[in-house]
C-alpha cells in the first residue's frame, strides 16, 4: 500500500486508525484559531498548546525534498509560536498570524495537495 505525503494515518479512539487528508488537518487547526476569542486566557493557552501538537506532528511527517525556504520559514514560525505561549498573556492574533505562515509553508511542501483541494 502506497500512502501520499498529505494523507496522514490518524487515530480515531479505542486503537482504530483512519486517513485524513492535509486540508482536513488543517481545517483542524483553523478551527481550532477561530475559537480563540471565545474562550478564556486558559482555554486560549489550551488551544494554542493543541496547535503546536498537530503543526510539530505536521513538521515531522516531512519527507525531503524541502525547499530551504519553507523549512526556514515554517522554523521561525514555531519558534515565534513556542515563544509567543510561554508568554504569561500570550496574543491570539499574533498566534494566529504565526500559525497561518507555518500552515503557508507546509502548504509548499505538499505538491500534491491540489488533489485533495480538486483543482486540475
Amino acid at each position: 500500500m502506497s500512502l501520499e505525503p498529505d494523507v496522514a494515518l490518524v487515530a480515531a479512539g479505542c486503537g482504530l486508525f483512519t486517513f485524513m487528508p492535509l486540508e482536513r488537518r488543517i481545517g483542524i487547526m483553523k478551527d481550532l484559531m477561530r475559537g480563540m476569542d471565545l474562550v478564556t486566557l486558559v482555554g486560549q493557552g489550551h488551544a494554542m498548546n493543541k496547535i503546536l501538537v498537530l503543526l510539530r506532528r505536521e513538521a515531522l511527517r516531512l519527507t525531503p525534498p524541502v525547499a530551504a525556504e519553507d523549512l526556514a520559514s515554517l522554523s521561525n514560525a514555531m519558534t515565534e509560536l513556542e515563544h509567543e505561549v510561554g508568554r504569561i498573556a500570550p496574543s491570539p492574533s499574533i498566534f494566529n498570524d504565526h500559525v497561518e505562515a507555518a500552515i503557508a509553508a507546509l502548504r509548499r511542501t505538499y505538491p500534491s495537495l491540489d488533489r485533495w483541494q480538486g483543482t486540475p
